[in-house]
């Protein structure tokens, strides 16, 4: 073999692997956490599963607290700013699980992206901006900072537009 035909060969195989290494980038798994927030001592994270995909899951994580019974929601924020309340037990959301550990103190609820979007689209509300809220007793909700869903369908914290 002379240098051109290696060459080639080498080029080759660099092209392979560069296509190998860009699917397996491509097919892992992602992880996003869109906010974490500590309110007295419990903490409450927003994560997005895989968001780019059809099958995407939002995780809204609740730990360090003592509960009997969590109830986990959304909060919508019209553009009037008239906020209204939705549990995600009285919206029917498919296969979405609750999952308690009283063990480790956290509680975690897992809302296919897709299901819930069409879940608030079949109550007539149109999300302009919202936030997510755990209630674990009558006088305390811990709510998420306001989100909403971008051009591409991806959770996002939006600008407030307030500055110095």
């Amino acid at each position: 073999m002379d240098t051109d035909q290696i060459g080639i060969v080498v080029l080759v195989s660099l092209f392979i692997l560069g296509f190998a290494l860009r699917n397996w980038y491509k097919d892992r798994s992602k992880k996003f956490l869109i906010s974490r927030q500590v309110i007295g001592g419990s903490v409450l994270k927003i994560t997005e599963h895989n968001p780019e995909k059809p099958d995407s899951i939002i995780e809204i994580n609740l730990s360090n607290i003592q509960f009997d019974q969590v109830a986990f929601g959304i909060e919508t924020i019209s553009k009037k700013r008239i906020l209204t309340k939705y549990y995600f037990h009285d919206m029917n959301l498919g296969d979405s699980e609750l999952v308690m550990s009283h063990k480790e103190m956290t509680c975690a609820y897992l809302a296919h992206k897709k299901k819930l979007v069409y879940a608030l689209n079949d109550l007539g509300i149109q999300l302009y901006r919202f936030r997510f809220f755990a209630e674990v007793a009558p006088q305390k909700i811990l709510k998420s900072p306001e989100l909403s869903f971008s051009s591409k369908g991806l959770l996002y914290k939006p600008d407030t537009g307030n500055y110095n």
